[in-house]
């Protein structure tokens, strides 16, 4: 199960911008076959009590000092954590999708190096 660290991902002040500012930016975030938001499925929600993160099929719970890390392994463990915990209103469809996609291969990844 991979650790995460904490790490600046957005950092804002007043000075003007324009939309070419962001045009490249943009682009490679939705485009570039190697893209992170492209070939994972990434979810994540923070308020003053919780931070809750998923990335493909690891799921986190971070609460205070404790840290909790799970697997998801099916299309209604996924639908489950976007319903009720990101409370998300995502049909089954496209959950079961979404695990196709992004957790099945992943997890097929795992079992084979396991195997091995």
């Amino acid at each position: 199960m991979e650790k995460w660290g904490f790490f600046t991902l957005y950092r804002f002040d007043l000075a003007d911008y324009s939309d070419a500012d962001c045009q490249l930016g943009h682009f490679y975030s939705h485009k570039y076959p190697e893209a992170g938001f492209v070939n994972n499925l990434v979810v994540s929600l923070k308020n003053d009590h919780r931070v809750i993160a998923l990335k493909n099929h690891s799921f986190m719970v971070r609460m205070a000092e404790q840290e909790t890390f799970f697997n998801i392994t099916t299309s209604l463990g996924l639908h489950e954590r976007l319903t009720i915990d990101f409370k998300l209103n995502v049909d089954f469809a496209i959950s079961d999708h979404l695990f196709d996609r992004f957790l099945a291969p992943t997890l097929a990844e795992l079992a084979k190096k396991e195997q091995a």
